[in-house]
């Protein structure tokens, strides 16, 4: 593997942990706000989620609809 596609292959990664974090702390205020308006407990580890600042958003990926031809 050479380093240039070791590094698309890194920030990819990075980019999907990014997102799925995103994710998961949007649905943990939800869950939050929910269980306020039901009345329901929340766990401690789901308000701690909640409480956390949001990853940056991540660029789309501009290659969408591009090839790359090897050398």
């Amino acid at each position: 593997m050479a380093t240039g596609e070791f590094r698309v292959i890194r920030k990819n990664r990075k980019e999907e942990v990014f997102d799925t974090l995103r994710r998961e702390i949007l649905a943990a205020r939800l869950k939050v706000t929910l269980d306020e308006q039901l009345k329901r407990p929340t766990s401690p580890t789901v308000k701690r989620l909640a409480g956390m600042k949001l990853p940056p958003m991540v660029r789309p990926h501009r290659s969408v609809g591009k090839t790359r031809v090897p050398n």
